[in-house]
């Protein structure tokens, strides 16, 4: 019955089958089988490599030399990692691939050493005309800075370029000519190679269909000389609708101080931990993006290492997240406070707010915290109706409820009607605690209802 299909047919049934193989896991499309079952199969595969996205994979553990004479000059994908057993003869079969610099078109190493990246670097100094995709990633912090004449200096057919733990100080150049780029993430940026926020800017208006960035610096010493006006003017991202940052609140600053991104729908910043979180340009950055209007729930995450908060809306269409990295308690809890203090319009419209302590971090918090900086921190969070506090959180939201329960005139939580909590206690401290809280806010006008968080 099969021969009775047409060559469309088949050509149809082959994308299916190849959509659902790169679905689950992308390298193991295994079209070489549909080839070998007859004639006239690997005649409709072959006659629509594009449609069927036929590539030759090419690994440490192949001879590619070998190889590559079997099958039609298809593109090719050169796949690195340090786990596999072949050696010297495994760098060998990577380079030979490299040498086919007009077929290459997909190039991921992983957990370069400085040795490896040095014996590749030679392969990759001329132009590869239709590299599409390109990760490089080391650990290694001896590794060494990739030369100006990387890929000859150009990519005009690369759409997705990642950069992770290694440093191109002539990235800003290369950028220019990667004019199709679609995704930019440029992870653990090494000292040398620091780009200065203006810089920055100058390279990504060139990419006018860049839909996601990342730039993450390896430590704070990466900041701008001095903090400068913002500019007379901003440059457009017009595609742009997700960016990543991690480094210091200064260069953060300067950087969106310098761009409007009309798409962008998701916006996730780390912070180094640092004194002081001045950060005047990121709320009128956040009030240009139509996405973030709709943002009305809130998480706040402590980890043993970070704190974060986490906006959405209830559409999920959105989202905005702000972490710092920090230790103890205290510091936690008085970071987030002074991000959430900087007049973040999404944070004063939040009406339902969740605080959690990831359950596998281990704990880092002081029994003795003042509730004073509890109270700090909620005074932001002026519309909030609906709190949910975590187990571990309760013994320290608790004494804070007493504090308010002292009010004649609530400031704090005063839209709040709804407090969930994830342990209930029927008598105690606690629920005396959380009893008098109910009935100070009941005569004030304002009643809360007590439930339990499942």
């Amino acid at each position: 019955m099969i021969h009775a299909l047409s060559d469309d047919t088949l050509l149809e049934i082959f994308y299916f089958y190849q959509m659902d193989a790169t679905h689950r896991v992308p390298q193991l499309w295994r079209w070489h089988i549909l080839v070998h079952v007859c004639r006239r199969w690997r005649y409709v595969v072959y006659a629509s490599p594009r449609r069927l996205c036929l590539q030759i994979f090419c690994k440490p553990t192949a001879p590619v030399r070998a190889s590559l004479n079997v099958w039609p000059p298809l593109p090719i994908t050169i796949r690195y990692s340090p786990t596999h057993e072949e050696g010297q003869r495994g760098e060998d079969n990577v380079i030979a691939a490299l040498e086919n610099r007009d077929r290459v078109s997909e190039i991921s190493f992983a957990e370069l050493t400085s040795s490896v990246l040095e014996q590749f670097s030679p392969a990759m100094e001329a132009s590869f005309p239709i590299l599409r995709f390109l990760r490089l990633e080391s650990f290694d912090e001896s590794v060494t800075d990739l030369p100006d004449a990387f890929l000859g200096g150009s990519a005009p057919s690369l759409q997705s370029f990642t950069l992770d733990g290694i440093a191109f100080p002539a990235i800003p150049k290369f950028l220019l000519s990667a004019t199709h780029l679609l995704g930019l993430w440029l992870w653990r940026i090494p000292n040398t190679g620091y780009i200065s926020p203006e810089t920055m800017v100058n390279c990504l208006v060139a990419l006018t269909g860049l839909k996601t960035l990342c730039i993450e610096f390896q430590s704070p010493s990466s900041r701008p000389d001095q903090r400068s006006l913002p500019p007379p003017g901003r440059a457009t991202l017009p595609a742009l609708t997700q960016l990543s940052f991690r480094g210091v609140s200064e260069y953060l600053e300067d950087f969106v101080s310098r761009i409007d991104v009309p798409l962008l729908s998701s916006l996730n910043i780390s912070f180094f931990n640092q004194l002081i979180f001045d950060l005047p340009q990121l709320p009128q950055f956040v009030r240009r993006a139509e996405s973030f209007e709709s943002l009305n729930r809130a998480e706040i995450e402590f980890y043993g290492g970070v704190v974060k908060i986490i906006l959405r809306s209830p559409s999920h269409h959105g989202r905005l997240e702000f972490g710092i990295r920090c230790k103890t308690s205290d510091w936690q809890v008085s970071s987030i406070t002074q991000v959430c203090s900087q007049q973040l319009y999404p944070v004063s419209r939040v009406k339902q707010l969740r605080l959690l302590e990831v359950p596998w971090e281990k704990s880092g918090w002081q029994e003795d915290m003042d509730p004073s900086q509890w109270l700090e921190f909620f005074h932001p969070f002026s519309s909030v109706q609906s709190l949910y506090v975590s187990k571990k959180l309760q013994p320290l939201i608790i004494p804070v409820l007493q504090e308010l329960s002292k009010e004649r005139d609530p400031v704090v939580l005063l839209a709040l009607h709804s407090l969930f909590l994830e342990e209930l206690h029927e008598s105690g401290p606690a629920q005396e605690a959380v009893g008098a809280f109910v009935a100070a806010r009941r005569l004030s006008g304002h009643s809360v209802d007590i439930q339990r968080w499942e």
